[in-house]
């Protein structure tokens, strides 16, 4: 790792989740006795390299005492928006001031507790040769198909050009916000940070990360990172 470049790193978490709970917001669900968002936040504090962690969410949440975390000084809890970008949007104005044009920003998902540590540091690695950032994500295995509104098959695509995009991605930060920026001017909503930087123009990088790094949408979801996380213990 470069000491002379900052990190940073904005966690999404406003989302409810309304396909998994519509009472208590997915990352205030356990897993192995720990909430998913102690999970997430303490692997991403293992990196002492982060400077802050902001976490764009509902400020007005009390569930967000009951999360016990390793290093509490390097959080900041913001206001979170109604949609993903908004809420990373919020995050990076959270951080004007303190970040310096280039840093870069590393984005992950709150509900993605089962991150690999080697991942991210493959995935800082490749920014070495990165103008702009890079992702993590996995290639498509199973036969594509392309379907119609009426749930017929199109055409089967090739799928040895199709990934299925994870997080973290990491970004410059005057890029991301410019990104988003221009993003919500042409009323676009990206539903990835990468979404964003290719809409504005630039390449981004990708790093092939595990499969085992699921985003939990489903009940099932969380037997299956339960799974993983005991996995990684044994």
């Amino acid at each position: 790792m470069n000491s002379s470049e900052n990190f940073w790193a904005v966690v999404p978490a406003a989302g409810i989740g309304t396909r998994f709970d519509n009472k208590t917001p997915k990352q205030f669900h356990k897993i192995n006795g720990q909430y998913i968002a102690e999970v997430t936040l303490n692997k991403l504090l293992d990196f002492e390299w982060i400077k802050e962690i902001v976490i764009p969410c509902d400020m007005d949440c009390d569930s967000w005492q009951n999360i016990k975390t390793k290093d509490e000084s390097r959080l900041k809890f913001v206001c979170g928006g109604d949609q993903r970008a908004q809420s990373v949007f919020n995050g990076l104005r959270a951080l004007n001031g303190h970040a310096n044009d280039s840093d870069w920003i590393l984005v992950h998902d709150i509900v993605r507790p089962c991150v690999d540590i080697k991942d991210i540091e493959n995935l800082c690695i490749a920014l070495k040769n990165s103008r702009s950032g890079a992702i993590l994500a996995t290639r498509v295995t199973e036969t594509l198909k392309l379907g119609s509104k009426s749930n017929e098959v199109i055409e089967t695509a090739n799928r040895d050009n199709f990934w299925l995009a994870q997080t973290p991605q990491i970004f410059r930060y005057k890029l991301l916000k410019q990104a988003l920026s221009y993003a919500f001017k042409n009323s676009v909503y990206p539903t990835d940070e990468s979404h964003a930087v290719e809409y504005f123009g630039e390449r981004v990088t990708i790093v092939e990360g595990r499969s085992k790094n699921p985003k939990i949408t489903e009940f099932e979801d969380l037997k299956i990172a339960a799974s993983i996380l005991n996995a990684e213990e044994d």
